[in-house]
């Protein structure tokens, strides 16, 4: 009976052996798996924030040459009657 009950502690110390290697394998591949998925998520990060400068400045770029265009539109209607009263000026004489 002691011999049968020596067996059956020696096969549980394998068995937890067993499962603390396994649990050890799988905390590794865990952490590595999660490492990999941090970098992923970092580079997807960087470039998204990349196109959304990207767009940004676009945006802007677009936004001030609109401006420009309407500026230089209101400058020439302004031009416009100032140059009609002097050739109306110089007609006259």
């Amino acid at each position: 009976m002691l011999a049968y009950i020596t067996n059956m502690v020696e096969k549980t110390k394998m068995a937890l052996a067993a499962l603390q290697e396994a649990k050890a394998r799988e905390t590794q591949e865990l952490a590595l798996l999660m490492k990999k998925h941090a970098e992923g998520v970092d580079h997807d990060l960087k470039k998204r924030t990349g196109e959304m400068v990207s767009q940004t400045i676009r945006q802007s770029e677009d936004r001030i040459a609109e401006i420009r265009r309407r500026s230089g539109e209101n400058q020439d209607a302004d031009r416009q009657p100032q140059t009609w009263q002097m050739s109306k000026v110089l007609c006259s004489r």
